[in-house]
């Protein structure tokens, strides 16, 4: 009966009848087990449901039919079905699972002839569901009572098992490495992704849904900022909501080198902004992109694949935002192709802003609709010091380039500038003056026109 220490005594007689002993110690051993073990890289957010915690058996011979105990904590997960995996495919699992809340007994074995040969292999996914309203953290999944079968031979009894038992972790919102802490390495992370250095996956994508509208984006990384900082985070409007922003580009001009701005009319503050751009590396080239006045407070990170997509994120840990209103909110220095002789192909792909609280603004649609009609629209600031802008919309019904001018008078209806005298493309455009003559020359206060 192992394991034991047993003290016996040899004796030995000869012919003559003379007698020798020998007295010896025999150590019996237990012979190793084979191993039931729970593995502890299952997690999920409170609410989570179908997590697969996979079940590891290493056997040293073929085993015939398996018997395990599962204990869990009912108020941080329960324990929804079993799931075979490929090496029990001719298997049946039997459990009590209802009959007790937080304990399951199962039963593994087959109705024919069949065996799980000698070796290391996941043979059960256990599925469960995380409680909405379990605390982030690690809780332990028992394994206890293995027991396997090893023969046939109804006169061999059953063999019992090393159980190892795991862990299940509670995840927590924001916790994008997953290591149990929401710190400076998860808004890094998740930067990253955001960017498309890095993918995420399982797990982390659960986690990274900070402000759960169901998309990962900028408004998440700016609850993650909240989450380390201490502040607050808002929950997603229920419904559809008027567009409290718009967001779209201007291009000075398509010289050599060229400035494309992009501009923002916001109605609330805004704490982070990510915003992509699809381009024709053929037509253009970006240079460094640059903050304005107006982001000059926040970080600003890119990522140019020069294959024709530009990602920018805009966002602070200081509290910094966008304020509301009109205007540049990044400049976009670009050199052109001089032989561009064609309409320009550049738009917004993708424009996400968020709120302090890292709620989503609603924002029009990113990319511009070719306008219906022809307007020039008031220049703002207006009173301005340094510069203005002033924006217009060209149509054109065959959807080629039409003859545009853009002039600057006095109140005397001298005229002080050309602006440009092009051809345009149908679409929205904008220019900046300076408050310079067309000989460079600063003008005198005044109104113009």
């Amino acid at each position: 009966q192992a394991p034991d220490t047993v003290a016996v005594e040899f004796r030995v007689v000869d012919d003559s009848g003379a007698i020798g002993t020998r007295t010896v110690t025999i150590i019996v051993k237990e012979p190793p087990q084979d191993e039931l073990t729970i593995l502890s890289d299952g997690g999920g957010i409170p609410g989570k449901k179908g997590v697969l915690i996979p079940v590891f058996f290493f056997n040293r011979q073929t085993t015939f039919g398996l018997q395990f105990d599962l204990e869990v904590n009912p108020s941080i997960v329960r324990i929804d079905s079993f799931v075979k995996a490929p090496i029990l495919s001719n298997f049946q699992v039997f459990s009590n699972l209802g009959d007790s809340l937080g304990l399951v007994r199962v039963l593994i074995l087959s109705l024919g002839r069949d065996s799980i040969p000698a070796g290391t292999d996941t043979i059960l996914f256990v599925a469960v569901s995380v409680d909405s309203l379990a605390t982030p953290g690690q809780t332990l999944l028992g394994l206890k009572n293995g027991i396997e079968s090893i023969s046939r031979d109804p006169k061999i009894p059953s063999k019992s098992l090393k159980t190892n038992s795991g862990f299940f972790t509670v995840d927590r919102f924001g916790d994008v490495n997953l290591d149990l802490e929401v710190d400076v390495q998860d808004a890094v992370s998740l930067v990253s992704f955001l960017l498309g250095d890095f993918t995420l996956i399982g797990r982390q994508v659960d986690v990274a849904d900070v402000n759960r509208d169901l998309s990962i984006d900028i408004g998440d990384l700016i609850g993650i900022i909240n989450i380390i900082l201490g502040r607050p985070i808002g929950t997603p409007p229920v419904g559809q909501r008027e567009a409290l922003a718009t967001v779209e580009l201007s291009i000075d001009s398509l010289e050599e080198a060229s400035k494309v701005s992009i501009l923002a009319n916001i109605l609330v503050p805004v704490a982070g902004a990510q915003i992509y751009l699809a381009y024709d590396p053929g037509q253009i080239a970006f240079q460094t992109p640059q903050k304005v006045q107006r982001t000059k407070d926040l970080i600003l990170q890119y990522k140019d694949d020069k294959n024709g997509n530009l990602k920018l994120l805009l966002y602070s840990f200081s509290g910094a935002i966008i304020s509301t209103g009109e205007g540049e909110i990044l400049s976009l220095p670009v050199l052109v192709n001089q032989n561009l002789n064609e309409k320009l192909n550049l738009k917004l792909s993708k424009v996400v802003l968020a709120d302090e609280k890292a709620v989503v603004i609603p924002t029009t649609p990113a990319e511009a609709l070719v306008p219906k009609n022809f307007s020039l629209s008031q220049n703002y600031p207006n009173p301005f010091n340094s510069n203005t802008i002033i924006k217009f919309e060209i149509t054109g019904s065959s959807g080629e380039p039409v003859l545009a001018t853009l002039k600057v008078y006095n109140i005397l209806g001298e005229k002080v500038k050309t602006l440009f005298e092009e051809a345009k493309y149908p679409g929205r455009y904008s220019v900046t003056w300076d408050g310079t003559n067309d000989r460079g020359e600063k003008i005198a206060s005044g109104v113009y026109l």
